[in-house]
């Protein structure tokens, strides 16, 4: 079975062409396989062979918008291969990449990153997320956000007309209203702390409820940005999924008054690390400075 610029193999499809007098032919992939000849995927490779040949008619044709030079000149541009490109482009804090990351993997187990870049349509986005209930509406938008920047980035670079994703609506949330501990209850957590746990885990906590510093800022915390007579610490470090960080989240250095409690609270913590002059805080289990939430929970 043959078409004008389209053949078939018993476990492949090749798309063949004439471009700039040289002949083309490009075996048709998906994640670095061979594209199976399934009706689907021929139909496809029609469709793309006749775009192929029309804009070569036109004189608009690129070579690199259909087959990008990735190691494979045969790779077809897929969702998937376009979102990593995205993802590789992009200069984040370690954390923002696994989310971001959490994003792409997502798209792809829907089903969306073999589909054609050129030919994902915005149905099949909205299938994608019908199919997710469980998920929140922040999510979703977190999700959809890392999308359309990454096809944002193929409609910069002249591979997309158009951005498949810009006309999707930002799901519905509500944010939670915030239940903080009441004094009371922070009492008993740290009653019990003080008689179960160890004095380092106590330390953080109780510094923690009355500072509102946050994880990572505790975690990044040093003995050099504590001024025990002044009764203040500056706030200008973190630590976040162990890699240390010379700014805070919100990129602002912050004084904070230690009331007496978290007063108490860091001269507990002093025999503990002080004469080491780095970290306020270490996770007693290995002491080390907490690497993260998880760790201290």
């Amino acid at each position: 079975m043959a078409k004008t610029g389209v053949n078939i193999r018993s476990k492949s499809i090749r798309v063949t062409f004439t471009f700039d007098r040289k002949q083309h032919h490009h075996t048709l992939t998906l994640n670095g396989r061979s594209m199976p000849p399934t009706p689907p995927n021929i139909r496809h490779a029609e469709r793309l062979a006749a775009e192929i040949q029309e804009k070569i008619r036109l004189g608009t044709f690129s070579m690199a918008e259909y087959f990008p030079v990735n190691g494979d000149a045969g790779q077809l541009l897929t969702v998937g291969v376009q979102m990593d490109t995205w993802l590789k482009t992009q200069r984040l804090e370690a954390s923002t990449r696994a989310g971001y990351a959490s994003a792409v993997r997502f798209w792809k187990l829907q089903g969306l990153g073999d589909i054609a870049l050129r030919q994902l349509k915005h149905s099949d986005i909205l299938l994608a997320l019908a199919k997710r209930f469980d998920l929140n509406g922040k999510t979703v938008n977190n999700y959809v956000q890392v999308l359309r920047e990454a096809l944002e980035l193929a409609v910069t670079d002249g591979t997309l007309k158009e951005n498949p994703v810009a006309k999707i609506p930002r799901a519905k949330r509500q944010k939670p209203a915030p239940d903080p501990f009441t004094s009371e209850e922070a009492e008993l957590i740290l009653g019990h702390m003080a008689k179960h746990y160890p004095e380092a885990v106590w330390n953080v906590t109780e510094f923690r409820f009355f500072t509102g510093l946050r994880t990572a800022e505790l975690s990044g915390l040093r003995w050099g940005s504590v001024d025990l007579q002044s009764k203040y610490c500056t706030v200008r470090e973190s630590l976040v999924r162990g890699v240390e960080k010379n700014t805070t989240k919100t990129h602002f250095e912050r004084k904070v008054k230690l009331n007496s409690r978290a007063l108490t609270a860091i001269l507990r913590q002093a025999k503990h690390t002080r004469m080491r002059g780095d970290h306020v805080f270490l996770d007693p289990r290995y002491d080390l400075p907490w690497t993260e939430e998880r760790a201290y929970r």
